[in-house]
This record gives C-alpha cells, structure tokens and sequence, in this order.
C-alpha cells in the first residue's frame, strides 16, 4: 500500500496514547499524541540558518545561493522525552531541545562539544536513567585524521549536562579510513546495567560501549560496508540506523548508493543475519534506508534519504519469525517543500531530506534535515 501523507493530514485527528514502552516511557508518563501536521524548528532564535551550506559552484542569484550564512542547521536524529524532542546537528554539534510549537533551547550549546566532532547525529533515550546517548563525529569526514572522529556522549536530561564523551576510535588503532559514527541504541544486560551500541558508517563496524565505558567491537562485517559508485569510490554511509530490539538482538540497515539497502539482525555474540525481505508495495524501493524505529506492535519502520529532489518516504516492514523475513507492506510519501530542490532558508513547508523518526502517541514523527520540520505521519496512515 502507497500513501500520500498531504492528503492524510488534511483529514486525520490523532487523540490516541499508545503504550508507554512504544517511546521507552512507563505509562503513568507516556505522553500525548500531537495535533499539528508540521512543526518548523524557530532556528532564528538561536542565531542559526535552516538548511546545509549552498553546494558549490553556486551562482549568484540561483535558487541554490540563497543568501546564507553560518553557522547551519542540519538536525539528525530525534528522540522525545517530557513533552519535547531533543535532536543534534550535523554542521555544528549543539543539542537541542524543540517543544511542540517549535521553539529551541540549547541543552549542548556549540562550543561544548569537542572541535573534531562537529556533527552529532543518532539519537537514544534511556527513560529508566534518563540519559540522552549520541553518536557524534567530525562532518565532513577528514581524511588526514582517521582517529579521534567518532565519540559516544551522554547527557543527563535531569540537569543538561553532558556527563560522558566516549572517544570510540582509538580502540582499534589506525585505519585508512576516518570512521564515523552515526547511530545508537542501547540495551540492559542480564545484570541490569546498560549497553549502547553505535554504527560506524565507514569502516563497516559496531562498537559495543558497556557500562564501565569500556568500547569493543560487537562486529565488523564486509557486508556493512558502503557500495562502491562507478568510479569504484566508496560511498561515505555504509551502516546507518540502528534499534535494540527487546528480545536481545539489534536491527540495521545497510544505506546503500543507489542499489539495494539491507536490514541486518545481529545477535549480541556478533552474530550476522541479513533479513530476506518481501516486497508487497508496487512502489516501494529498497534503497536509502536511514533511521529506524519499533513500533508498538513490533513493526520497523524505516526512513528513507532519498537524494535529489526525490521525496522522503517512510516504509512500514513487519516479521513473523524474530527478524529471519520480514515484509515491506505500507509506504507513506511525505508531503514535498513547494520550491525545487534544494529547499533552504525560507522554504520549509514540507519536508526534505528525512532521517529519523520516533513515535508520540500513535503518530511517527520524522525529522526533516534541510528543511529543519518535524512531519506528524498518524500510524494509521499505513493501514
């Protein structure tokens, strides 16, 4: 089944709570569903400009060139904890926290994050300790500096300090490549302390971080690598998202450079199996996987970076046999900003460059990168 979610908005009232454990939260403190279909990120206020730098060249005057100056705002990630979401940025590496109507609030202003990792991206909340994990690195990637790129840190939600930076390169000595971490999850293990566990988009590896911040590798596999394009360059985004799945075992995808993306199990003994998936929708592409999230009932959901103009996209995949298959069976198209790609400055009435997505209630609420929106696609919407 193919959507357009325009129409679906236009339409849909969300009233609904689902489980607390759907958005990590016990249920005495799950939250409300939202009622707007669009939340524009107040940039302005923090003396920040929507959107990536123009690519070069650039001509003067060209849709591409708007008038734009640093520092930039690219958000990735997005989690939501207490009534607002909390999301990093790929050209500075602040942290913020976005209520519903929009408006920001520093919680890692920049500055705080070290210089070699500019960029924070995939996002975790710890509800039972209330920690923030992310994955941060220096963007774009310095090849003349293959270590100290890539940290994990973790911020108390209580006070907003950032309480933990976890160098996670050193571990494995030199590499020709700049490792880059990109996305995070966490379990508890059989003593009840936490786990987290990062990708590393480049070098085909997850690192493991236990509770005495002790970093491993859980896996490296040539199958996470990045694909190669025709000059035979690999793509800087191998690994992508990541989610720790209740039973013990992590989900990820594979981004891909055009061609197919694959969803991957691991076991926590580094176990590798790729999921054998279906695909029931006619339209539905498996490329460009991005951010995952569980949902209430079990279901993946995928976001999907399309490059270009293409719109963003999220599809729904469900399994029956603990991640062995799975079934591509709903794909929601997000509503597009009115002017050509790319969108910048001004031009942030739709979405643009989807990454990640969490649940509110019963709506998946996707983070937009060049446009700085928050899209409200209603669960039901894949029905």
């Amino acid at each position: 089944m193919k959507i357009s979610i325009s129409s679906v908005l236009a339409v849909t009232a969300t009233t609904a709570v689902i489980a607390g454990s759907a958005i990590g939260l016990s249920a005495a403190t799950a939250q409300p569903a939202l009622a707007q279909n669009i939340i524009t990120m107040n940039v302005d206020t923090l003396g920040l400009t929507a959107g990536p730098p123009p690519p070069p060249p650039c001509r003067d005057g060209s849709i591409q060139c708007e008038t734009r100056t640093p520092p930039f705002f690219v958000p990735e990630g997005i989690e939501y904890y207490q009534g607002a979401f909390y999301i990093g940025n790929v050209f500075g590496g602040e942290i913020t926290r976005i209520a519903q109507d929009g408006s920001m609030e520093l919680v890692v202003p920049r500055g705080s994050v070290p210089e070699h990792l500019s960029g924070t991206f995939g996002t975790d909340i710890d509800a039972e300790r209330d920690l923030l994990h992310i994955a941060a690195a220096k963007f774009p990637p310095d090849a003349s500096l293959p270590l100290g790129q890539s940290s994990l840190l973790t911020i108390d939600l209580k006070t907003g300090n950032l309480v933990r930076t976890i160098d996670l390169t050193t571990t494995f000595g030199t590499s020709a490549k700049p490792r880059r971490s990109n996305d995070v999850c966490h379990l508890n293990n059989a003593a009840g302390r936490s786990v987290v566990f990062v990708t590393d988009s480049s070098n085909g590896q997850i690192w493991r971080v236990d509770a005495n911040n002790r970093v491993t590798a859980l896996v490296r596999d040539a199958r996470f690598d990045a694909s190669p394009d025709d000059a035979g360059n690999r793509n800087q985004i191998g690994l992508n998202g990541i989610v720790c799945h209740e039973d013990n075992y992590l989900l990820t995808v594979r981004f891909g450079s055009g061609d197919f993306t694959n969803i991957f199990k691991l076991g926590l003994d580094g176990s590798v199996g790729e999921v054998e998936i279906t695909n029931e929708v006619e339209d539905a592409e498996l490329a460009f996987g991005d951010g995952l999230y569980l949902g209430p009932d079990g279901e993946l959901y995928m976001v999907q970076t399309f490059p270009g103009g293409s719109p963003a996209k999220v599809v729904r995949l469900v399994s029956h046999d603990g991640w062995q298959t799975a079934t591509l069976d709903a794909l929601v198209e997000l509503p597009a900003p009115s002017r050509p790609f790319p969108p910048v400055g001004t031009n942030r009435n739709g979405c643009a460059q989807a990454t990640t997505a969490v649940i509110v209630g019963h709506d998946l609420m996707v983070n937009c990168a060049f446009t700085a929106t928050i899209v409200r696609v209603p669960l039901n919407s894949f029905n």
